[in-house]
């Protein structure tokens, strides 16, 4: 498994990141000692993290090859491989990914596809 801090980081050091740029960790998964950070791991409405006026949510549709087949989302290709389905990522094709948006009073503020596009919470008023 790729330790890239974009797509998966130790899960220790997750919530402290998150923490730095003015966000509380609300629910992540882990796999294999990581943080699974990438939304295209996620079901549309998982809340990730919170602030007190604002919420970081995965919302949109995800499409992936691996392996020859297409998927449209994550939990069919775990449904077929087990755990084992996150070693797969490097080898995706992704042709349509999910994001993580920042929402305040259910308005949409900002949206980032991975970590390094994150914004500090305070630079989107949160």
């Amino acid at each position: 498994m790729l330790e890239d801090n974009i797509n998966f980081m130790k899960k220790e050091v997750f919530p402290e990141f998150l923490s730095i740029f003015g966000w509380k960790v609300k629910e992540f998964k882990t796999y294999d000692g990581l943080a699974v950070i990438r939304a295209d791991f996620y079901p549309i409405g998982h809340v990730l993290a919170i602030s007190k006026k604002a919420v970081i949510v995965c919302e949109g549709n995800s499409q992936f090859d691996c392996s020859g087949s297409c998927y449209y989302d994550f939990k069919e290709l775990i449904k077929q491989e087990g755990d084992s389905a996150y070693e797969t990522f490097p080898s995706w094709v992704i042709t349509v990914e999910k994001e993580w948006t920042i929402r305040k009073n259910g308005e949409w503020i900002h949206s980032f596809s991975n970590l390094q596009d994150m914004p500090y919470r305070k630079q989107v008023k949160c």
